[in-house]
């Protein structure tokens, strides 16, 4: 799991960079908080044979997740989210089901 925040991952060859180079921001998060969601869903349907509802699945990853502060961009500072964390969402579920 990714777990260094405010980072930038080069994911185009530096001889390519003429639209970006950098992946960060949205373009980041939604295969990390997608993973997240797929993997807790995962665990869920196969345990209880369901699946966990939107607003519910979204009050989890906030719930469980890891904080990440803020971070500067340009002259304005910004809330990022929280870093999902599928172990300890996980790991809730099971306390309220017992």
């Amino acid at each position: 799991m990714l777990s260094q925040p405010a980072i930038t991952i080069s994911t185009i060859p530096v001889e390519h960079n003429n639209y970006t180079h950098t992946f960060s921001g949205t373009s980041s998060a939604t295969p990390i908080v997608a993973s997240a969601v797929v993997a807790i869903q995962s665990w869920y349907k196969q345990n209880i044979g369901e699946v966990i509802k939107p607003k519910d699945m979204r009050s989890l990853l906030i719930e469980t997740g890891t904080p990440q502060g803020c971070h500067q961009t340009s002259n304005k500072w910004i809330n990022i989210g929280t870093l999902p964390n599928v172990r300890r969402a996980i790991s809730t579920l099971q306390k309220r089901l017992q």
